[in-house]
């Protein structure tokens, strides 16, 4: 026994010993950016005192930084400052000596600073910012675009240490004329009148964040100041002329403030939150700490709504200020924990207010925009290259299967416990992961290994069939294969699954089990099924191949629970003929509700002569989606819809007006439809009115060409201007006016702007023509050498 016993030992050693010396390994997708920039310093405040020239667009400011040292002997400070020219620099008020390198300062104590040691450098500068800090208005020779000058990040207009992820307080004098108004981050300390014409405005934020969420905003603006139920006190920024749009703009501004309380389980953690709108703006809006700006063109009325209204965008940039402001990600790997939470929460908030098909319709475009980066790469959410549909859409659906996984009540517990232990500080995606497991006791490695730090998405095929078990009773054999392609990044993925199996009294019953493989099993069912919904509500990310005949697909799309899962049988119909499915979707479109499926119909019957009672019902329905669906999909108009066509011409969405005009206009050109749409101006870019300008003039009226050109001019919004270049275009005419228009879009800060200045240009350069007018127009002009590089790009 004894020797039994040693051998076994023996082995068993031996056994270790080559696992240690072969172990299993992993593979993840290299991460080149990874790493977080060194810190030699910790910024602990930062305060700016500026004073701001429009016109010629100069800051004269003073930058204070107080730091302490993270390193001994410092004898360097390095810091951000493309387009400033430093005067001076102090440290500890004696004058010390800087160079400049490229976009960066490189500044010198004249002793070795000590470690730990608490310093204040103080920065007299001035800048001249071509980004970073914008300016509109202030060079419009007409005075009709609004003057306004706003920055959602310090670069270009303060110097700063390039440490997104370092935390600190700030401040902010800023001295300006009094005819405009300031805002900023925090309390509010001051606004006093100089007597010169100008006011001072100060405002402090005594809570750490990091030092990017930092925004300035000058302009005509007022502001109202509403209060969540806890007291948060919202200070809501308007533009005085437009003040009929405050309440639809702002719609649900409180509620989401109460909402967010009650669901994350933590108050609103700063002293104030305030907005407000900014023309030419170049996203949706940005969540600087305590104050989001947002894009103007969300600015609306009610006609305006569905559009683009603010809701979403409102509710994502409000609960930045917990996930992203009061904790803030490491870098772009870890940026998924502040915009897949600020996505998912905005989704489950309108679900509160809009209701379950709205939260899944919000879902399917998550699901298209995931699928489509899914066509360029397979980079995973958690990487710091993963793009933008990762991190907001794809990551948005994860914590949806997350929390179906882990219930409401532990997510909410495990969310909760992360943003107390992490508050005012910044994170790791190991953080989310850790407090998850301290606070519900749940080890969800395996999810963040396959959903968060690898990238792909499983792609189901899935056939069952109705058959006898070995004792006779009726079972359904589900065969369920993954048939994505596997490779030591991505493999079989592990997810719960439910089937819904559906009988011919239209009730179901629901199976559940786990798949992490390929997998063939039967279920017990009371008869032959109708249909099997795999997957009800579309709980897993996937792509499903489901292997069946046309009349189960057919069945699922009238009968199915969830607006969801009919939807998805429709989408299904849609690789068959017509004649094999007009009957079903003419059915589903008078029996659904939701525009999402009613849509979707109109789309795929679009060309079918034999549905016309069907186009009339969504023309007359009242849903301003399902008639987007009948402008958008029906241009062709027929004679015989023409009549209740034209009442779209009165709808209540500004787009649908703009696209019926068109499409009525072109169908029937001979009929005169201007007329009655004559005083339309539109929203988002003056939509409708220039649509009208470029018919108008299609049909001899050039006599408004002049308007139209006018409507390129910097006078104008970004929108308004590319509404005008295209319709120009479309019209094949451009002058010198228009040339000069382009170039100075093309050049432009505002990007899409410049992109579709770009654009344009090359379509006309198809022209020689347009070519000569431009390369003359190139010849006589004294541009920067950044602008003269920036041209040339255009090769014309």
């Amino acid at each position: 026994m004894k020797i039994i016993f040693v051998t076994v030992v023996f082995l068993a050693f031996c056994t270790e010993i080559i696992g240690q010396t072969n172990p299993k390994s992993e593979s993840y997708p290299f991460d080149a950016y990874k790493q977080p920039v060194d810190m030699t310093v910790d910024i602990i405040h930062l305060k700016g005192e500026l004073k701001i020239e429009p016109v010629s667009q100069v800051v004269d400011g003073i930058a204070t930084m107080s730091f302490r040292t993270l390193r001994p002997r410092v004898d360097s400070l390095i810091f951000h400052s493309p387009e400033i020219e430093i005067k001076s620099i102090k440290i500890q008020n004696e004058s010390i000596d800087f160079k400049i390198v490229g976009t960066q300062t490189i500044a010198y104590p004249k002793d070795n600073l000590d470690y730990q040691g608490i310093y204040e450098m103080v920065i007299d500068y001035r800048a001249t910012p071509t980004e970073g800090l914008y300016f509109t208005g202030w060079k419009d020779p007409s005075d009709r675009m609004r003057k306004q000058i706003w920055a959602h990040s310090p670069g270009n207009w303060m110097p700063f240490i390039n440490q997104k992820h370092d935390i600190l307080t700030s401040e902010f004098i800023v001295t300006f004329d009094s005819k405009y108004k300031v805002f900023s981050n925090g309390d509010r300390l001051m606004e006093r009148d100089n007597g010169n014409g100008t006011k001072t405005w100060h405002y402090k934020l005594d809570k750490p964040h990091v030092v990017y969420l930092i925004c300035l905003v000058i302009g005509e603006y007022d502001y109202r100041t509403l209060h969540s139920k806890s007291g948060v006190p919202l200070e809501l920024w308007y533009y005085p002329d437009l003040e009929d749009r405050f309440e639809t703009t702002y719609m649900h501004m409180e509620a989401m403030v109460d909402y967010f309380e009650e669901e994350i389980g933590i108050k609103y953690p700063w002293n104030i939150y305030r907005q407000a709108p900014l023309n030419n703006y170049l996203y949706g809006g940005m969540e600087t700490t305590t104050a989001t700006v947002f894009g103007d063109y969300m600015y609306i009325d009610p006609q305006a709504w569905w559009m683009r209204n603010y809701v979403n965008v409102n509710v994502h940039e409000l609960n930045h200020q917990w996930f992203g402001n009061l904790i803030s990600h490491l870098n772009n790997k870890h940026v998924w924990l502040t915009e897949s939470f600020a996505t998912y929460y905005a989704k489950i908030f309108e679900r509160e207010i809009f209701g379950e098909d709205y939260y899944q319709w919000e879902r399917v475009k998550e699901y298209e925009r995931t699928m489509n980066a899914a066509k360029v790469n397979d980079l995973p959410v958690g990487h710091s290259q993963g793009g933008t549909d990762r991190w907001y859409p794809k990551g948005s659906l994860v914590l949806d299967m997350m929390r179906n996984f882990m219930s409401d009540t532990l997510f909410r517990t495990a969310f909760k416990y992360y943003a107390e232990q992490h508050s005012h500080k910044v994170t790791e995606t190991y953080d989310l992961l850790k407090a998850i497991r301290e606070s519900t006791g749940m080890a969800l490695d395996w999810f963040f290994d396959q959903w968060i730090l690898r990238g792909g998405e499983p792609h189901f095929q899935f056939k069952w069939d109705y058959t006898k078990s070995s004792d006779g009773a009726n079972v359904i054999r589900c065969d369920i294969a993954q048939i994505h392609p596997r490779s030591e990044l991505i493999g079989y993925f592990k997810v719960p699954l439910q089937l819904d199996v559906y009988y011919k009294d239209g009730k179901f019953e629901s199976f559940n089990t786990w798949v992490d493989s390929n997998l063939v099993s039967d279920f017990p069912v009371r008869e032959k099924p109708l249909f099997v919904v795999f997957d009800p509500e579309r709980k897993i990310l996937k792509k499903l191949t489901n292997i069946r005949d046309i009349e189960q697909i057919k069945l699922q799309a009238l009968m199915a629970k969830n607006m969801i899962d009919r939807y998805d049988a429709v989408l299904e119909l849609d690789k068959f003929p017509i004649e094999d499915k007009r009957t079903t979707l003419h059915k589903a479109f008078k029996q659904e509700k939701y525009h999402l499926v009613k849509s979707e119909i109109i789309r795929q019957i679009a060309n079918d002569d034999k549905s016309y009672d069907i186009f009339v019902q969504a023309i007359n329905s009242g849903d301003e989606w399902v008639v987007r669906s009948v402008v958008t999909n029906i241009t062709q108009v027929p004679q015989k819809l023409e009549k209740e066509y034209r009442k779209i011409l009165k709808d209540s969405c500004y787009i649908n007006v703009e696209k019926s005009l068109e499409n009525l206009t072109k169908s029937f050109p001979d009929n005169d439809y201007l007329t009655q749409t004559k005083e339309e101006i539109g929203w988002r870019g003056k939509n409708i009115r220039i649509k009208w300008i470029e018919l108008a003039i299609s049909k001899g009226q050039q006599e408004y060409t002049a308007e139209l050109v006018d409507y390129t001019s910097i006078s104008f919004d970004f929108e308004t201007r590319i509404n005008a270049f295209n319709a120009l275009l479309n019209l094949n005419y451009y002058d010198r006016h228009v040339v000069s228009n382009l170039i100075s879009a093309y050049l432009d800060w505002q990007f899409k702007l410049s992109n579709a200045a770009k654009e344009v240009m090359q379509k006309f350069a198809e022209n020689e023509k347009f070519k000569t007018a431009i390369s003359n127009f190139l010849k006589q002009q004294n541009f920067t050498e950044k602008e003269r590089a920036k041209v040339e790009k255009l090769g014309l």
